[in-house]
């Protein structure tokens, strides 16, 4: 079982709060319409460029698209994240 299946199964106490795909972002699209992080990272600028495209929202709000190395370390830091 992935993460994203541990989330489901502690109820709804839990939020998936970022996302990251290396290449296959239809997939994380998929995941960030069923999950609404407020926040997701893919490696390739071109693709984050393309999902920012889209205007996708996540609990009301802009979602946030982030990319590459740096992209992956806002995601980590989010400040939303539990610590």
């Amino acid at each position: 079982m992935n993460a994203l299946g541990v989330i489901e199964r502690l109820g709804p106490g839990y939020q998936v709060v970022g996302l990251s795909a290396h290449g296959n972002t239809a997939r994380l699209l998929e995941q960030a319409k069923r999950y609404q992080p407020e926040v997701i990272a893919v490696w390739d600028e071109w693709a984050a460029k393309d999902i920012r495209a889209k205007g996708l929202r996540a609990r009301g709000k802009p979602l946030e698209v982030r990319s590459g190395m740096e992209g992956l370390s806002e995601l980590a830091q989010w400040p939303s994240t539990p610590r």
